[in-house]
């Protein structure tokens, strides 16, 4: 059994992939607003004061988390040439659009974790920041078309949900 995804049109994949994206951003959001609720302005007030070795590991991991982001993203998309075929651009699209997914919510969820922890207010926007950064890199039809070189009958392959050979 191959370890890689099959998709058999490109509807399958982008259904697929925002399945995925939605899921991610739900729990974001649902752990945006539980750290809200636990951390109360009465709370806040009584909280203990911030380890500072815990807040520079906590601030390392997220900038190490958010930059690997697009690093790996990057790298997978430097790997297409011209003679990189439709189907292997697809699972490359999947692949590397996974891993910045999964990177961007380690990087809120520890933002947020930071904010329970510490009670400073950086934390919480740090998980916003982090929310924005994936709605803006929603894995989409263009995106795919772009950043993996799409010819235009590739394109026209993809808009008219043709099977993958």
């Amino acid at each position: 059994m191959s370890s890689q995804a099959h998709f058999e049109n490109p509807f399958e994949l982008f259904k697929q992939l925002n399945i995925i994206f939605y899921a991610v951003m739900g729990s974001m959001f649902l752990f945006l607003i539980v750290a809200l609720i636990i951390q109360s302005p009465e709370r806040q007030l009584d909280a203990p004061s911030p380890n500072i070795m815990t807040e520079y590991i906590l601030v390392i991991l997220i900038i190490v988390s958010i930059s690997g982001a697009y690093i790996v993203y990057i790298l997978g998309t430097r790997k297409v040439t011209d003679k990189t075929q439709l189907n292997t651009k697809v699972q490359m699209f999947y692949k590397y659009s996974l891993v910045k997914l999964i990177l961007f919510e380690l990087a809120g969820i520890l933002g947020l974790i930071g904010y329970l922890l510490t009670a400073v207010p950086l934390y919480l926007a740090i998980g916003f920041v982090v929310i924005m950064l994936m709605f803006l890199h929603k894995p989409a039809l263009r995106r795919l078309a772009v950043e993996y070189k799409l010819t235009q009958k590739e394109r026209e392959h993809i808009t008219e949900n043709k099977p993958f050979r």
